[in-house]
């Protein structure tokens, strides 16, 4: 009873915690939950029911975006370790090269690339610049950062300078 967007996420979500991570020590968590001991406030670019939204309307694709999902859990202990790894180092290329995901159909691919990322990143970043530099910290996914319309190129065609800070 339940579309195939919603049963792809339910698996997706299930096959990561089956391969040991957990969602409580997820990096927006430990974010969300350090703001709150420290009594800071937190706002949030988009609602649950935005987000919600972009799925929802897969329209046409959202049966491909069920079998690439399942196609994609048999991958989650090779590439998702790989990913977090690539994350820790600051590696955009290796990160762009673990979230471009062959397996999805063009129709599919578009529709990602055009309604989940760009339009969302373009929403987003009136909100991320008119933020002062020094007094704000902000969580998004990984896959809104990087290519042509990730939002590190759209700061960076504003003018903004970005640097990689190395671990410690």
């Amino acid at each position: 009873h339940f579309r195939p967007w919603f049963v792809a996420i339910t698996l997706q979500q299930q096959a990561i915690q089956l391969a040991g991570y957990q969602p409580s020590f997820g990096i927006d968590h430990y974010f969300i939950n350090l703001a709150k001991e420290r009594q800071l406030t937190i706002n949030y670019l988009e609602t649950t029911e935005q987000q919600l939204a972009y799925l929802a309307g897969l329209g046409a694709v959202e049966d491909d975006f069920l079998d690439a999902t399942l196609q994609q859990i048999n991958k989650v202990n090779d590439e998702l370790p790989a990913l977090i790894k690539a994350w820790g180092t600051g590696d955009r290329n290796k990160i762009q090269a673990l979230l471009d995901d062959e397996s999805t159909s063009q129709e599919l691919q578009q529709y990602l690339e055009q309604h989940l990322i760009k339009e969302r990143n373009q929403q987003w970043l009136p909100q991320i610049m008119a933020q002062t530099a020094h007094s704000n910290f902000m969580v998004v996914g990984a896959m809104h950062l990087y290519g042509d319309n990730g939002l590190l190129k759209m700061l960076e065609q504003n003018g903004y300078k970005l640097t990689n800070i190395p671990a410690r």
